[in-house]
């Protein structure tokens, strides 16, 4: 999500505590909001472990569209 100086923020928290619904209610709001739980934003390494695609993360900030003026 990209504030109104640029900034970035990085939600995170235990599951079933609403980050899901946070991030719903800042798209509601004309924010850009990327739920890393949803499909295509994880990979699976060699263990199993699901990982954030860094790179899909990085592509989306930088591409991220220039901040609301209020």
């Amino acid at each position: 999500m990209a504030g109104a100086n640029g900034s970035r923020l990085l939600l995170t928290g235990m599951s079933g505590v609403g980050k899901s619904s946070v991030v719903g209610e800042l798209r509601r709001l004309g924010f850009t909001a990327i739920d890393m739980d949803e499909p295509g934003w994880s990979v699976w390494d060699a263990g199993g472990n699901q990982l954030w695609d860094e790179g899909r993360l990085e592509a989306a900030l930088e591409n991220a569209p220039a901040p609301r003026s209020s």
